[in-house]
């Protein structure tokens, strides 16, 4: 049996989903409004999937996947989401998310999704795919493929001049996790310093602002 704890602060569509989900017979599926609920019951019940909405009011759905993690580091994070989850999916990959579909997706999509992020596959939508590769090809355009995407987004923030833990937090992310990334930045630019990355990267024509 496949026990799914579903979170979504909206109930009615709690109940169309789960409503879905019930009709596979391997599927166990428990409900959850509340973020900060649906991490205590990660801590006290063994779930095999986390079915959550992006958009969670505070936890939102990011810090919700984190939290979980730290619980259950083996919890398979599924994104359920009815917004474009392409400014959100590095973020989203750090945090540990596999699987990833939309709310107008078909039931079958969305068991797809599920059955994949098990077998550690991930499916994105064919918009969302067509998108990144649109953003690849003008990031490879833009810096001739020596940068990530994660990478300038880091570059920009940057050059906001914030702390590394105020950085980080921006991003949602824990900060060694961040200083590990901008040591592996400083590598790749050559460089020891934020302001000697930033001047490396107008050197190469790469956009920071």
């Amino acid at each position: 049996m496949i026990r799914i704890l579903l979170v979504d602060d909206h109930p009615a569509i709690i109940h169309g989903t789960k409503t879905m989900l019930e009709k596979e017979h391997d599927f166990e599926i428990v409900s959850e409004t509340c973020g900060e609920k649906a991490v205590k019951l990660v801590g006290q019940q063994e779930f095999d999937v986390l079915l959550l909405d992006l958009n969670m009011p505070d936890p939102n759905g990011i810090t919700l996947s984190k939290e979980a993690r730290k619980i259950k580091s083996d919890i398979v994070i599924v994104i359920y989401t009815g917004f474009d989850l392409e400014p959100e999916l590095p973020i989203l990959l750090e945090s540990g998310v596999t699987g990833f579909v939309s709310k107008t997706a078909h039931p079958d999509q969305l068991v797809t999704a599920i059955r994949c992020a098990i077998r550690n596959e991930t499916v994105l939508p064919v918009t969302t795919l067509r998108k990144l590769f649109q953003q690849q090809d003008s990031i490879q355009q833009e810096n001739n493929g020596i940068l990530e995407e994660f990478e300038i987004i880091i570059l920009k923030e940057l050059c906001t001049g914030r702390s590394n833990r105020e950085i980080s937090k921006s991003l949602l992310l824990g900060q060694r996790t961040f200083e590990y990334r901008l040591s592996q930045l400083f590598k790749k630019l050559e460089v020891s310093t934020k302001i000697e990355a930033i001047a490396r990267a107008n050197e190469l024509g790469i956009r920071t602002r």
